[in-house]
């Protein structure tokens, strides 16, 4: 909700700091240099100028299986606050059920699958703090 392709949109993000970092989190390049399409749905919600255009550009390039569900958001909705977002929760929850729904295929385990989350290290209240990223743990200090 609200993000954008390039990371570099987010200075602050781990995946910001280097050329290789950004383009290896690029949703935009890794669809359009994909040799197989992945087997994705993406959400993606923005104003004009703030994030609607790059999910709009995603749409463009996706190809089955992958898919991709746009949604305008008028600029007098607000900024990236929670009154832009609340509103929006219902919807996106409503979407995500849709798409994984109880039989999807997805959901099924393979042996390839992870046994947990990633957290790279971090623990549990640093997570929720925010301070595993690089600018939450300067702000701790």
């Amino acid at each position: 909700m609200s993000g954008y392709n390039d990371p570099i949109g987010e200075r602050n993000s781990l995946a910001a700091q280097s050329v290789a970092l950004r383009e290896a989190n690029n949703p935009y390049l890794l669809l359009r240099k994909a040799a197989t399409p992945p087997p994705i749905e993406m959400y993606l919600s923005g104003e004009s100028g703030d994030g609607y255009q790059a999910g709009v550009a995603l749409e463009q390039i996706a190809k089955a299986p992958t898919s991709v569900h746009v949604v305008f958001l008028p600029r007098s909705d607000g900024g990236h606050t929670m009154a832009l977002w609340r509103p929006q929760v219902k919807t996106v929850f409503r979407w995500l059920t849709l798409e994984l729904g109880q039989n999807h295929p997805r959901l099924t385990k393979s042996k390839s699958d992870p046994l947990g989350r990633s957290t790279a290290g971090s623990t549990r209240a640093a997570l929720a703090s925010g301070t595993s990223s690089r600018a939450g743990a300067a702000r701790k200090r």
